[in-house]
């Protein structure tokens, strides 16, 4: 499939990145230099800040204040200061009951509280079709959230997070527009999908075209057929590799030689808790097509092909490690 996101987010994702960072501070063996990358990793990036205060807060802890510029001497210890945390590994600190519980009270919480407020809104493995004011239809995948902005001017989208696919009506005098954190699309055709990926967006045009336009005011055009991933200050080069990506509107996660992360991360919406994969085999390679709502099935299927070990720890926590 090439290179499915060449504006690729960060892998694993802004939870998983402060979980690693939390068992790294907490390990007792932290010098200047991690402290440096850690607050580096903080700053760079609104997700970053989310994600730590959502572990902090699941740990119990007091979260570092994420606005000051100088590294904190020693990060908070309110929690479990009774525990030897050094040496543990990450699998062990994630076993731990009070975080697991946190963090899946925190997720949940973050996500409804995004979702809700949202004009449509799906929730975990859940996909929905909702009618919009024009006659339009819209498709909304799992975890998703849009709000709608239709008046006699304009008909927009926004969509705040998950993956939509509209089945647009001509209206020639309002052309029909998806915004999200990064620019803005305006459907050329009939039937177009955008997602909203962290810190960027992928759109695929699959009836006669759309036009991108950026938060820095960069544009690019799309023929049928093409899509693209786009920042807020920059904008990929179209590509005809990309429709694999749209198959979940069947219910279905199609992959061509990608990494493990990234099939974890677009199965995570069709499951609840935490889904966690190790370094270590995140990079391996998945060639395959699986059913998003059979998520147990999803995971043995990869577990029997892939050198990996499935570890349920509960309802809420599941770990894919190095077999």
């Amino acid at each position: 499939m090439g290179d499915s996101s060449p504006l690729q987010g960060e892998q694993p994702t802004a939870l998983d990145q402060a979980i690693d960072w939390m068992v790294q501070m907490q390990s007792g063996e932290v010098g200047a230099d991690e402290r440096h990358a850690w607050q580096r990793w903080l700053e760079a990036s609104t997700s970053h800040r989310q994600a730590w205060e959502q572990v902090s807060q699941a740990l119990g802890r007091t979260v570092v204040p994420l606005r000051q510029h100088h590294i904190p001497a020693q990060l908070p210890q309110q929690a479990m200061a009774d525990t030897d945390v050094r040496g543990l590994s990450r699998r062990r600190l994630l076993g731990g009951s009070l975080m697991l519980a946190g963090l899946a009270a925190g997720s949940g919480w973050l996500l409804h509280q995004q979702q809700w407020l949202a004009d449509l809104r799906t929730g975990v493995a859940e996909r929905r079709r909702f009618s919009l004011p024009d006659g339009s239809k819209v498709l909304l995948d799992a975890c998703s959230a849009v709000d709608v902005q239709f008046d006699q001017q304009r008909r927009g989208l926004y969509l705040r997070r998950g993956a939509l696919q509209i089945q647009g009506s001509e209206d020639a005098a309002r052309p029909l527009q998806v915004s999200t954190a990064e620019g803005q699309v305006q459907v050329l055709g009939q039937q177009l999908m955008v997602r909203q990926g962290e810190d960027q967006t992928l759109v695929l045009a699959q009836d006669q075209g759309a036009m991108v336009a950026n938060q820095a005011g960069q544009v690019q055009w799309l023929k049928q057929g093409q899509g693209l991933w786009f920042t807020a200050d920059r904008v990929g080069t179209p590509q005809r590799d990309l429709l694999d990506l749209a198959a979940w509107q069947h219910g279905m996660l199609v992959v061509r030689d990608r990494p493990l992360a990234e099939v974890v991360a677009a199965l995570r919406p069709y499951r609840h808790g935490l889904l966690r994969v190790a370094p270590e085999v995140a990079g391996l390679r998945v060639l395959g097509a699986f059913p998003l709502d059979d998520s147990d099935r999803l995971l043995t299927s990869l577990a029997q092909t892939l050198p990996i070990r499935v570890s349920y720890y509960s309802d809420l926590l599941v770990m894919i490690e190095a077999a």
